[in-house]
């Protein structure tokens, strides 16, 4: 079914269905004339549906064909020194196919296409592999979900996303948490078969997976590290210490002179000439 959508050119950034993407745009920016007429033409109760479109590629400014529609959940207009910027969150809805440009007048309208999807059957015995290959993506991404959160905590909420999204959506929401290159993130937005998706999606978070380790092995050679320097430097410390203490205590029982630093004491029996 076709239907007209205001598109925002999201340029090199990319919504995935089941992600959530903030925009800062000041008036004079591309896409800005669309924001502004949701802000102004949109009840405060309804929210608005829009195309959010990335370019083509890396090195071209076209749109791609896909894309995905998102619900605007808050939008605001900001004034500062005569100048205008839309402050808007976006929840990422559906996949969506360009057909033809409607209009570009005040702002970019196209006929687009949704690609809904369907929850696939997990009580089909067809289905049993993939659905056991979900199961171990799902595990993995919790895995390394969990470990992100120890050092950045606002990655937690992902952690309940990922546990209640429905499986035509989970590896959407996993590769919106985690950083994913522009080129690895467009191609997954491009395939439109869930299996070749979830393929596609398990080799980008092994990739993840492998580069957080490596990072953590690295973290733990450098504070392992840091942490023998500390220890080395403590023991050295507290022997200068106790040195001083014994020739400090000899010196007070007369026993034998004082050690002067950096100099070998006498050897017992010697005499010293004045």
């Amino acid at each position: 079914m076709m239907e007209v959508m205001g598109i925002f050119p999201s340029k090199r950034r990319i919504l995935l269905p089941g992600g959530m993407m903030r925009l800062a745009v000041q008036a004079n920016e591309e896409g800005a004339d669309l924001l502004e007429h949701v802000f102004l033409h949109t009840p405060a109760e309804t929210r608005s549906i829009i195309g959010l479109v990335p370019n083509c590629s890396v090195d071209s400014d076209a749109l791609n064909g896909i894309g995905t529609a998102g619900r605007i959940l808050r939008s605001v207009r900001r004034r500062h020194m005569g100048n205008v910027t839309y402050e808007v969150l976006v929840e990422g809805l559906v996949r969506i196919r360009l057909h033809k440009a409607v209009s570009t007048d005040p702002f970019v309208k196209f006929e687009v296409e949704q690609l809904r999807e369907s929850e696939p059957d997990a009580k089909d015995p067809r289905n049993a592999d993939f659905f056991l290959r979900v199961a171990e993506f799902k595990r993995n991404a919790e895995e390394l979900i969990g470990e992100l959160a120890q050092h950045v905590p606002v990655i937690s909420s992902m952690a309940t996303l990922v546990r209640r999204a429905p499986v035509h959506l989970l590896c959407d929401v996993v590769l919106s948490s985690i950083n994913v290159a522009f080129a690895d993130k467009l191609a997954v937005l491009n395939v439109l078969g869930l299996e070749e998706r979830y393929a596609l999606a398990a080799r980008l978070l092994a990739q993840q997976m492998q580069v957080w380790n490596t990072g953590s092995q690295i973290v733990q050679h450098i504070d392992g590290h840091q942490l023998k320097k500390k220890r080395e430097l403590y023991l050295r410390n507290k022997l200068k210490e106790i040195q001083s203490e014994l020739r400090d205590t000899a010196a007070r029982n007369g026993t034998a002179p004082a050690t002067p630093k950096n100099k070998t004491p006498p050897a017992p029996g010697s005499s010293s000439s004045s």
